[in-house]
């Protein structure tokens, strides 16, 4: 069973870290899919130093809520993911 986790952030710094280290921590083994709404902190320089193993899509616009999720959804099937989360 292959699970995925879809995280979409737009300027989530102070968030980001608690989010990934809690489904780094799960019993449950998952990838991680984070798909970036063009922020302008530093979310995508956190993930990149501090969480190698994200998957990250870093867009440039903000395409929104929906959409981001649709891609991320879009990545984990095509790698074959059973469940996205």
């Amino acid at each position: 069973m292959k699970v995925s986790v879809v995280i979409v952030t737009y300027n989530g710094a102070q968030w980001i870290q608690k989010c990934l280290d809690s489904i780094i921590e799960s019993t449950v083994d998952c990838s991680i899919i984070n798909v970036d709404n063009n922020s302008s902190d530093n979310t995508l320089k956190l993930i990149r130093e501090y969480f190698s193993e994200v998957h990250t899509v870093a867009l440039d616009k903000n395409e929104g809520f929906g959409k981001a999720n649709n891609i991320g959804i879009s990545h984990a099937l095509n790698q074959g993911a059973d469940y996205v989360f």
